[in-house]
């Protein structure tokens, strides 16, 4: 502790204090008298953190321009980690405003509506130890894939893609620093726009690590072990093709695991207005991607997300998080039971994250941060469900694959085949013999 009266003027007068006092030699140090004599007990207590995300998990939660709540034993918490890695969080306009304008917009397609209420499941996520995976939006361009990222990413951020001003990166963009830019996101949404633009031949390690929720160990300049970088987060991302398309174009062959780690929900334009699946009277689908995209860039963004955290923060310090996680697994239980009928554990693990986004969503709504309708998110989660579900193909599924193959074989080539007929009672067989025979086909009557 220093004792000069002119080293403790500079620490406070750095820290942002204005002290207006003559410093001359023959004075008393009547500053440092007074801060050493200061009862220690009557000081407000700090907790510090160099990380964005929940701090104490329910109870405060650390956003790049403020903090939310407290610690459980009620310390304020401190900030005091790097800010030039933090996200571009910022808002404009007013709750109203998003809700009025890109939330009414975001109902006019289920997809819009599930990656909004992606945004209010990644804080979720780590209260039900649900561990990090994302959604990838597949299909042809212009469709309004971009629509989805956007809506998404206007809960908490600008979704200018300038790099400066928005949160709306690309999968480029993650090339250099991606655990950083992940530890950033913690507990928070990362997106991540146009998978082209990754490399291709990394994509299924990127999305292993991601999943991993942890970095690559590291030694200091004196080498000493250095934390690995680590965090809990939900990725939407989008793209023309799936993941494991893209590394197969560069030769690199995934496992089943890569789509299961990044889900694919394909956006068609069969209904000729490509992701919304309704189009308000006097709109044209074009026109509502352009408004989408004007209101989230510059007009209405980044209110939403810490409203939401605001109420979920004091839901939990009045009702206790013990119940209130009780409550989101009953929620995230009931909707597997509406969709989910697999035995297959990958199809299980993807139920309970679409859950998730399901039961965040109907909280938004429940919070009155969502100006929809009870069930919307549900409903949009369901119907996004069932279109990945439609285009994975489980275990069980390429068994069946399998043997519808070797069966439709056979319809085709009958005259190839010793067909061999085994009734019931196993006593009474007819064959009938062909000059070339291929295999045989047991049929159980």
């Amino acid at each position: 502790m220093s004792t000069k009266q002119s080293e403790v003027f500079a620490a406070l007068a750095s820290g942002g204090l204005e002290i207006f006092a003559a410093i001359s030699s023959g004075r008393p140090n009547r500053v440092v008298d007074y801060i050493r004599s200061y009862p220690r007990e009557a000081l407000p207590k700090l907790c510090s953190t160099k990380s964005y995300g929940w701090h104490d998990v329910g109870y405060s939660f650390v956003l790049p321009d403020r903090i939310i709540g407290e610690t459980i034993s009620g310390e304020a918490v401190l900030f005091d980690g790097d800010e030039a890695a933090a996200p571009k969080y910022a808002s404009k306009g007013t709750l109203k405003d998003w809700q009025d304008n890109v939330a009414s917009i975001a109902l006019c397609s289920n997809r819009i509506t599930f990656f909004t209420c992606i945004a209010f499941a990644a804080p979720l996520a780590r209260i039900v130890s649900e561990p990090s995976g994302g959604f990838h939006l597949v299909g042809d361009s212009s469709l309004g894939k971009s629509s989805a990222l956007r809506a998404l990413c206007s809960v908490f951020a600008s979704a200018a893609s300038d790099g400066e001003s928005g949160e709306m990166a690309s999968w480029r963009a993650t090339d250099n620093g991606l655990e950083a830019f992940c530890q950033s996101h913690s507990d928070l949404p990362m997106i991540c726009d146009e998978i082209g633009q990754a490399d291709g031949r990394n994509i299924g390690k990127v999305l292993y690590m991601i999943g991993n929720e942890s970095g690559k160990r590291r030694m200091t300049k004196g080498l000493q072990n250095k934390a690995a970088a680590s965090w809990r987060l939900l990725l939407a991302s989008s793209g023309e093709v799936s993941a494991e398309e893209f590394a197969k174009r560069y030769g690199v062959k995934v496992d089943d695991g890569i789509n299961v780690r990044l889900v694919n929900i394909e956006v068609t334009n069969d209904n000729g207005s490509g992701i919304f699946d309704k189009v308000p009277e006097g709109e044209t689908p074009k026109g509502l991607a352009d408004k989408l995209r004007q209101y989230t860039e510059s007009r209405y963004y980044g209110t939403a997300g810490p409203e939401f955290l605001q109420h979920l923060v004091a839901d939990i310090k009045e009702n206790g998080l013990e119940a209130f996680t009780k409550n989101l697994e009953n929620g995230l239980t009931e909707f597997q039971k509406t969709v989910n009928s697999d035995t297959d554990p990958m199809v299980g693990r993807v139920a309970r994250r679409f859950a998730l986004v399901a039961v965040a969503g109907e909280l938004a709504i429940q919070y009155g941060v969502l100006p929809w309708k009870q069930r919307a998110a549900w409903e949009a989660a369901q119907v996004c469900f069932q279109v990945w579900r439609k285009g994975f193909r489980s275990k069980e599924d390429q068994a069946a694959d399998l043997i519808r193959c070797v069966l439709e074989f056979h319809q085709s080539n009958r005259e190839r085949f010793d067909e061999v007929t085994v009734l019931s009672t196993g006593d009474d067989i007819r064959r009938s013999t062909k000059d070339k025979l291929l295999g045989v086909i047991v049929i159980k009557q």
